[in-house]
């Protein structure tokens, strides 16, 4: 019921108002879950739907990325996740060339792309 779901949303928000709402407003853009909605706010330090659903959007793409990361690369690219995306990839690309170059032989082929991926 839409009561149960308003309590559930207050329960995760500790009784604030605003906050319930916000989790309800992300609440679909994470599975439909509250909790996972409520903790992504409190990783971000601040309960904006507009800014949790930037870092989704980075996550989309990058799902390895760090809230902060993905919090930084959105701030140096005007909070736009495309861009944000597109820098993301160059320092990724940037990595697995490092470590390609830096292997001396030691390395399979393809093994530069996970190491670059942990480095995100």
């Amino acid at each position: 019921s839409a009561f149960g779901e308003l309590r559930s949303a207050l329960q995760h928000a500790r009784d604030d108002v605003d906050r319930a709402e916000a989790i309800l407003k992300l609440r679909a853009a994470v599975g439909g879950n509250m909790p996972e909605a409520a903790r992504l706010f409190e990783q971000i330090g601040a309960w904006s739907v507009p800014v949790a659903e930037r870092v989704l959007q980075v996550w989309k793409r990058f799902p390895r990325v760090s809230v902060g990361a993905a919090l930084e690369v959105l701030r140096r690219n005007d909070d736009d996740p495309h861009a944000a995306g597109e820098m993301l990839a160059e320092y990724e690309n940037r990595v697995r060339r490092t470590v390609a170059q830096n292997a001396s032989g030691d390395l399979f082929q393809g093994e530069e792309v996970p190491i670059a991926e942990a480095a995100l």
